[in-house]
């Protein structure tokens, strides 16, 4: 079955690694076929950004967890998404 609309990514990733996965996300939407979600793109003050990350994380079709020292030792969303 195919279908016309782009790939959904959702990037999964510690705050600390933010410079890597902006650089991620910029190389992602270049392409037409990919559709990537990054919190700080999708986001908007005032939203319910738990609500608006669980419903983006379901809505995808791939997930990329970017991992890192940091991200590994890091207690928050990270391990939660």
């Amino acid at each position: 079955m195919t279908t016309n609309r782009p790939l959904r990514v959702f990037l999964c990733h510690s705050s600390n690694d933010k410079p890597a996965v902006r650089e991620l996300y910029q190389k992602l939407r270049a392409e037409p076929w990919i559709e990537p979600w990054l919190d700080e793109e999708e986001l908007y003050p005032g939203q319910d950004w738990n609500m608006e990350i669980e419903k983006a994380v379901e809505a995808a079709d791939a997930i990329i967890v970017c991992l890192s020292k940091g991200s590994l030792t890091k207690e928050g969303y990270i391990q939660q998404e």
